[in-house]
């Protein structure tokens, strides 16, 4: 496996991105295993894009995530996706990705091991991961947030009349509520 000036053997497990102290990457591994794992670093936009074309699957155990965009690139790359219990990887994932608790190592092994040995669970996951790209789109996205607004604009009309109802048109503090 090759890509911009660095080598693999086919079947390597890759890790991409910087290093970080507060979130130790390979330290969990350690003599033979640490051989099988070759950090990378940072990669330009061409080399992620190799990477996403030619893994077998893709790892995401991040402990905080703002959206989990590699998720949505993996999907899009019909790639399965093992992902922490992150909230946020949870809701983008939208059920298509396995789970497992960033600190719990077995449930990695495990995980791992399902995706990339088990052909109909490994479809079932890309497949799943295709149906959740066409929600991620951006009309998509644009429709429910306006029906969210909607929803939003309606309950904020119709409270008022509730609380005047409700408190025999006062407010909280007893001081009358003007009406419009």
């Amino acid at each position: 496996m090759t890509g911009s000036g660095w080598r693999c053997r086919r079947g390597s497990n890759v890790a991409a991105g910087p290093s970080d102290p507060r979130f130790p990457t390979l330290t969990g591994f350690s003599g033979s295993d640490r051989r099988h794992v070759h950090s990378l670093g940072w990669v330009s936009p061409g080399e992620l894009e190799w990477l996403y074309r030619n893994a077998r699957l893709l790892l995401f155990p991040s402990r905080y995530e703002g959206f989990g965009f590699p998720l949505v690139e993996a999907f899009a790359h019909d790639l399965p996706v093992v992902a922490s219990t992150a909230p946020a990887l949870r809701e983008v994932a939208g059920g298509a990705a396995a789970h497992a608790p960033p600190d719990d190592d077995d449930a990695w092994v495990d995980a791992v091991r399902r995706l990339a040995t088990d052909e109909p669970e490994r479809s079932r996951r890309i497949a799943a991961g295709r149906r959740r790209l066409g929600e991620l789109d951006y009309r998509h996205t644009a429709e429910v947030t306006l029906a969210v607004l909607r929803e939003a604009a309606h309950g904020a009309a119709i409270q008022p009349a509730n609380a005047i109802a409700k408190n025999g048109g006062r407010g909280d503090s007893g001081a009358p509520i003007p009406r419009e």
